[in-house]
């Protein structure tokens, strides 16, 4: 009876972590405008950073965390993902008091980082 209980239950946790790895990605919107970087759900913008408030953009695994000896604070980093594995971006903004990181996960982490920072370069000649 107990086994049963405890099948059922890992079954189903199973299955919802696999529902959420492959499924959230259809929901989850991340767009780099011309002046913005704007994280979104569906059509509806949730998160917007300004290309001349980012301060660093680079690939993060779990041990970039400072509790595992990293330099990222767990508590201080709003977290839009739509996969629980694989490798993310972190964007590190200029100022924040409470949310200084936003840990994304792209589908193409590599390709993102660079096209961020090309805006954020031509943000940066745009400004001086």
């Amino acid at each position: 009876m107990i086994f049963d209980n405890i099948l059922n239950f890992s079954i189903t946790v199973i299955f919802l972590v696999l529902m959420v790895q492959y499924t959230a990605r259809f929901f989850h919107v991340y767009k780099l405008g011309e002046k913005s970087f704007t994280a979104g759900l569906l059509i509806f913008p949730l998160i917007t950073i300004y290309y001349d408030d980012i301060e660093e953009v680079k690939s993060f695994g779990i041990t970039d965390f400072n509790i595992f000896g990293g330099n990222i604070n767990f508590f201080s980093t709003n977290y839009y993902q739509n996969k629980i594995w694989g490798r993310k971006v972190v964007i590190t903004k200029k100022h924040g008091r409470f949310f200084k990181y936003l840990v994304i996960t792209p589908d193409e982490p590599k390709k993102f980082i660079e096209e961020i920072n090309e805006r954020i370069e031509k943000a940066k000649g745009e400004i001086c």
